[in-house]
């Protein structure tokens, strides 16, 4: 179970902007739309900022992400699949380098 301040269902923009793109990617799906490589992530990623695709701007405004662009251990692709994944099961799995 999700605690109460981890849950999905909030004001925060960046958890709406989840549900929002749960809601949208699934939609596609069950209309048979064309979805584009990780949909969830790019999707979230519109809605919050108004790009899809991530960058170091961006990456920099998701809260609770603490991507350093010093750092080169991880890439921002690795951060977008992570994020797809972590949007795509609704927060039951967190993968690295998230968690």
């Amino acid at each position: 179970m999700i605690h109460s301040s981890r849950s999905l269902v909030t004001l925060k923009p960046a958890r709406q902007a989840a549900l929002q793109a749960i809601l949208t990617v699934e939609e596609s799906r069950s209309r048979g739309a064309r979805l584009p490589a990780l949909p969830h992530a790019r999707t979230f990623l519109r809605v919050l900022t108004g790009s899809s695709r991530i960058n170091t701007a961006v990456a920099q405004r998701i809260p609770g992400l603490n991507w350093e662009p010093k750092n080169r251990l991880t890439s921002l692709k690795q951060v977008e699949e992570a994020l797809d994944r972590l949007i795509a099961s609704k927060g039951e799995h967190c993968p690295l380098p998230l968690s």
